[in-house]
């Protein structure tokens, strides 16, 4: 799809433009619930355009997703950005660095089945990641080979502990000694 320039007659179409020449400040679709009788909240989300910069055909923009954090939160805070480059950031702001790149202080991402059964990952602060089954069977099944290519870290084991290894349906008992 070529996006319309000023001049071009676009039939059925809503065109937004930033006519003030103010640069990229405040343009963009807000959205604000007023209940009849009371005072006028401030804008609660909004959906906005971000200039970029310029390229040889015209300006560069990204797509910003605006929302307040809490209620009585009188400032709108930048939730997700779809880069003009096609990259989709959660809580990244404008350092969008992968198709999907999301940053978050909790749980960053959940595929489940339903709301009991699901896959979460998380990454601390350090950068320790966990991969986390939950559900009634939760567990990991990989359908193809697992490759470790660093070394393997080592706890201190203060009571004898058995750890089971399932290979191509066949268990496996290591015994750790205290």
């Amino acid at each position: 799809m070529v996006a319309p320039s000023a001049t071009t007659v676009v039939p059925a179409s809503l065109v937004l433009s930033n006519t003030n020449n103010t640069g990229n400040a405040g343009f963009g679709i807000y959205f604000k619930q007023t209940v009849s009788g009371t005072s006028a909240k401030p804008f609660q989300c909004s959906i906005a355009m971000a200039d970029t910069g310029s390229s040889a055909t015209g300006s560069i923009g990204d797509l910003l997703f605006n929302m307040h954090n809490a209620v009585g939160d009188a400032n709108l805070t930048e939730a997700m950005r779809l880069k003009s480059s096609g990259l989709l950031g959660l809580g990244t702001g404008a350092t969008v660095s992968a198709k999907l790149h999301i940053i978050s202080t909790s749980e960053q991402l959940r595929t489940g089945f339903d709301a009991s059964n699901y896959f979460s990952t998380t990454v601390s602060a350090t950068g320790g990641v966990t991969f986390d089954a939950v559900g009634s069977g939760a567990s990991f099944t990989f359908s193809d080979n697992i490759r470790l290519t660093q070394t393997v870290a080592t706890e201190v084991v203060t009571s004898d502990t058995t750890v089971t290894i399932n290979i191509n349906g066949t268990d496996y008992k290591l015994l750790a000694k205290a």
